[in-house]
């Protein structure tokens, strides 16, 4: 089947004051604090803060049983002899300002993240040339790097890389559609993101945004110039080469009951043209006495026609000389 690939185109400050409220806690003075604190925190004489007396205190618990006259000489004793410790400061604006840094770096990072998901121009989509709007080649671009020069019938594909160089969005592919111009292309977009313009070294191509049209085959609707000519009308379909077979080198057939089929060959790059592709067939086939006639239906309305000339073979399908093995599935 000979199929023309050229059709598809800092610290908070401390008060110096130092009171003892209500209730005194033994705290004894330790050598953490420094002599100029101490000189601060320690005094020979407690005061208070109540109008009472710390003999109308401790007699008021005697009363009430919480000590006996003993425990009360010893703890006034006590509170003569030590002075409170002022606790350390903890650093709130410090603290305060590295809880401002991460909720601050938080927010960028979320803005960031809903800018890149909704606002940046994607260049996921389906396209047409804007020089052939009506031509019936539409190119694809997805979000996981893969992108195809699709007609219908046939369709090309390869892989792509989008990043930003000094602010500027750029593509770099070897697929041969884009390498054909050079490979690599600064990608601009129209303010309502409907135009995209590749900038190439040699000239510029600029994309329309569109829909991928769905394509429907008729396996029923024998079209095959072919087919007209020997009078056929119906689909024939021998249940031998019904399956999937494929051959190292020259790619996978898949013909299905209902009279479809296609045609696969990875992607692969050539070193001699300076650039790679694979291609896929969908197409309706008829078998006729000892050929395959196949039809492949474009966009565009057009069609094309291929044949095989095949047989089985030790459970290997010959097409034109070539030995296909069955794939199991």
């Amino acid at each position: 089947m000979d199929i023309n690939k050229d059709d598809i185109l800092s610290g908070t400050e401390v008060s110096e004051e130092t009171t003892v409220t209500e209730d005194v806690t033994e705290i004894p003075v330790t050598e953490s604090i420094t002599e100029d604190m101490t000189e601060e925190v320690v005094s020979e004489e407690v005061t208070s803060t109540l109008d009472v007396s710390q003999d109308d205190i401790d007699d008021e618990m005697l009363k009430y049983g919480a000590y006996s006259e003993d425990d009360a000489s010893e703890d006034t004793e006590t509170v003569e002899e030590t002075a409170p410790v002022r606790k350390p400061v903890v650093q709130k604006t410090i603290i305060i300002a590295t809880v401002a840094i991460l909720v601050a770096a938080i927010v960028l990072s979320s803005v960031v993240l809903i800018y890149n998901a909704f606002f940046k121009p994607g260049i996921s989509g389906a396209y047409v040339l804007s020089e052939a709007p009506d031509s019936g080649t539409y190119f694809v671009f997805d979000k996981d790097g893969n992108v195809s020069m699709d007609g219908g019938g046939i369709r090309y594909f390869g892989t792509y890389e989008m990043q930003e160089v000094e602010g500027i969005d750029v593509i770099t592919s070897d697929f041969y559609f884009i390498a054909s111009y050079g490979g690599q292309a600064a990608v601009t977009f129209s303010d309502n993101k409907q135009v995209m313009t590749f900038a190439f070294p040699a000239g510029t191509l600029e994309f329309v945004k569109t829909k991928l049209p769905e394509l429907k085959v008729d396996p029923k609707n024998i079209t095959h110039a072919s087919a007209d000519e020997l009078g056929i009308t119906e689909p024939n379909i021998v249940d031998g080469i019904v399956g999937t077979w494929t051959e190292e080198m020259y790619g996978t057939y898949t013909f299905n009951a209902d009279g479809t089929g296609t045609y696969l060959s990875e992607y692969s790059f050539s070193e001699y043209m300076g650039y790679g592709l694979g291609m896929e067939y969908k197409f309706k086939y008829t078998v006729y006495e000892d050929e395959i006639l196949i039809t492949l239906d474009y966009y565009g309305g057009q069609k094309e026609d291929g044949s095989f000339a095949y047989y089985l073979d030790k459970g290997n399908l010959v097409l034109n000389g070539v030995g296909y093995t069955k794939v199991d599935k």
